[in-house]
């Protein structure tokens, strides 16, 4: 899971949520965390939305995951070490644009490497990557005829998502990236079957 989808994996582990805590987090960090510019976009309506109770989300199946760069503010230290133990591969940008690392994938490894219980998680940094850098290259030909047929806005958010730090090579990354994953997988849902 990537980003939004790392938040889901964390939640389909079997981590708590509550939405909440997203705002207490932005009202203390919102000038060292990237993420809180997003949350407090629309802040009122957030408000009304995050105050709905949340059912917990639990997949007893699951017992490996690799997360890229999610957003965890919505989940509390002592929901994060509560987790079930699984295999955790996390990769994070150095380029902290969207999430500051400290409040959200780099917080889940330190805690979870608390745990006796469990693998030790993995956190692999990618040099000049920032968060965007986990979405597969666009195609030229494809995100040209996307920006002709979209918004300003639209178009604006394509070129931010498509655009890459100077140095960093999204589709020499990825070739690394999608075979770590598949290494890790590999080992890791062996592992799972003997278990």
């Amino acid at each position: 899971g990537f980003s939004a989808g790392g938040y889901t994996v964390l939640a389909a582990l079997g981590a708590q949520r509550e939405y909440s805590r997203t705002l207490d987090h932005c009202e203390r960090h919102a000038k060292e965390d990237p993420y809180c510019r997003i949350i407090n976009r629309k802040r009122a309506a957030r408000v009304t939305a995050y105050a709905k109770p949340t059912q917990r989300t639990y997949d007893g199946r699951l017992c490996a995951a690799v997360i890229a760069d999610p957003f965890t503010s919505p989940f509390s230290d002592k929901a994060l070490l509560a987790l079930p133990s699984a295999k955790l591969l996390f990769f994070r940008p150095e380029v902290e644009n969207v999430l500051g690392a400290e409040f959200h994938v780099s917080r889940v490894v330190r805690l979870l490497k608390q745990r006796g219980d469990m693998p030790e998680p993995r956190e692999i940094v990618v040099p000049k990557a920032n968060h965007f850098a986990f979405n597969a290259p666009m195609p030229e030909g494809g995100a040209q005829r996307s920006s002709k047929s979209t918004s300003k806005r639209t178009s604006k958010r394509t070129s931010r998502v498509k655009s890459d730090p100077h140095g960093f090579d999204r589709a020499a990354f990825h070739d690394v990236m999608n075979s770590t994953i598949v290494a890790f997988f590999k080992k890791a849902l062996s592992d799972c079957a003997k278990n």
